[in-house]
C-alpha cells in the first residue's frame, strides 16, 4: 500500500496490465488454447477499474465520493448525441467510400435485439468500464499538467498495448498481428474522440463508456459490385485515420476555446 500511495499512476498500470495479461494468460495456456474461453470474457475488461478503486482506497479517498462522481449523468443533450454518433458514423467510413466508388451499400440485417444486448453487456460489465481507468482516472489528472491532446494520444497508445495478448495468443478477425497498425491508430483516434466528449461534458464518463459501447458495435452497412484496388487501399487507410482526424479538429478546437481542467 504505501508503494502504492508514493507511486499511484505507475501502480495503476501495473495493476490495469496484470489484471487483464494474467486473465489472457491463463485462458491460453491454462484453459485452453482457443479464443472465447476466458481471456475473452469479460473480466480482462475490469483491469482498468480494478486499478482504479485499489489505488485511490490506497491514498484514502472516499470511494463512495468517487462512485457519486462517476454516476453523475445531467448534461447538455448534445453530448449523448455525439458520443453516440460520432464513433457510429466513423465506423462506417469503409463502406461509404467503396459506395462513392460505385459499389452497392446494403445493410447488415442484425436482430435489434442482439444489438440492444451487445451495446447493454459492454456498457455495463465490459469495455465501456474501462473508461473509467484510462478516461476519469488517467486523463482527468494527467491533462492538468500536459497537453490534452499528448495525454489523450498517450492514452491511445498504453491502450493500445493492453489489448497486445489479443493479437499474439488467439487467431481473432479483429486482433491479427497484420492488423496491429491500423488498431492503433484507430485506438489513438477514438482516445482523442472519448477526450473530446468527456471534457465537453465536463468530466461525466457516462459520454465516454457510451462512446465506447457504440465503438464497439459491429459495423451496420456493408457493400456489394467490384471497386478498384485503389479504392480499397484508401478506404482502409481512411477507415482507421478518420477516428484520429476528426478526434484531433475536435479537440484542437475545444482546447482553443474552451479549455478543461479537474481536480
Amino acid at each position: 500500500m504505501s508503494f502504492i500511495r508514493r507511486y499511484p499512476f505507475m501502480s495503476f498500470f501495473l495493476i490495469a496490465f496484470g489484471w487483464s495479461w494474467l486473465n489472457d494468460y491463463v485462458g491460453y495456456y491454462l484453459v485452453d488454447q482457443k479464443p472465447g474461453l476466458f481471456s475473452l470474457t469479460l473480466t480482462r475488461t475490469w483491469g482498468p477499474l480494478i486499478a482504479v478503486l485499489i489505488v485511490i482506497n490506497a491514498q484514502g479517498q472516499s470511494i463512495q465520493s468517487w462512485w457519486k462522481r462517476v454516476t453523475y449523468y445531467r448534461v447538455a443533450m448534445k453530448w449523448y448525441v455525439a458520443a453516440l454518433a460520432l464513433p457510429f458514423v466513423l465506423g462506417e467510413t469503409r463502406s461509404l467510400i467503396h459506395w462513392s466508388a460505385g459499389a452497392e451499400l446494403q445493410f447488415q440485417g442484425y436482430s435489434p435485439l442482439l444489438v440492444v444486448l451487445n451495446f447493454v453487456v459492454v456498457l455495463f460489465l465490459g469495455g465501456a468500464l474501462e473508461e473509467l481507468g484510462w478516461r476519469d482516472y488517467v486523463q482527468r489528472y494527467v491533462q492538468n499538467t500536459y497537453s490534452v491532446i499528448l495525454v489523450a494520444i498517450g492514452v491511445g497508445v498504453v491502450w493500445t498495448l493492453w489489448h497486445a495478448p489479443l493479437f499474439y495468443l488467439y487467431d481473432l478477425p479483429s486482433y491479427t498481428a497484420n492488423q496491429f497498425i491500423p488498431y492503433l491508430v484507430t485506438v489513438v483516434g477514438l482516445s482523442l474522440i472519448f477526450t473530446w466528449v468527456y471534457n465537453g461534458s465536463g468530466g461525466v464518463v457516462l459520454l465516454p463508456m457510451l462512446a465506447h459501447a457504440t465503438a464497439n458495435l459491429p459495423s451496420f452497412t456493408t457493400t456489394s459490385g467490384n471497386v478498384s484496388e485503389a479504392v480499397t487501399s484508401i478506404a482502409s487507410i481512411l477507415h482507421p485515420t478518420s477516428f484520429v482526424v476528426v478526434g484531433l479538429i475536435l479537440l484542437v478546437i475545444q482546447n482553443r476555446f474552451r479549455p478543461r481542467t479537474f481536480t
